[in-house]
């Protein structure tokens, strides 16, 4: 009896923190990339190799498109070609991780 009790309880820990470590992985917080300008801004929302979301305001912004774009060239290259697309289309506009 003890020992079917101490595997049951041995499988439920696991479980327990497979669940969490599951949870914190899905729901980790993105790092932010903030683009602001006299037009407007966007705050594109990524993670190690992809992009999550983003929230725009001034700007149009095709999610998909880019996320393919980004797919392709990797986060850190597609993060360096979207700043100098940005500061060249947008007056007094600049860009920084957070």
């Amino acid at each position: 009896m003890k020992k079917t009790l101490r595997i049951i309880l041995v499988i439920a820990l696991v479980i327990i923190i497979l669940a969490v470590l599951m949870f914190l992985f899905i729901f980790s917080p993105a790092d932010k990339y903030v683009c602001t300008s006299d037009e407007g801004n966007i705050t594109i929302l990524y993670k190690k190799d992809k992009i999550v979301g983003v929230t725009n305001k001034g700007y149009s912004f095709d999610l998909e498109e880019q996320q393919e774009h980004a797919k392709k060239v990797g986060i850190e290259t597609y993060l360096n070609e979207f700043n100098a697309w940005f500061i060249s289309n947008s007056t007094n506009g600049k860009c920084e991780k957070k």
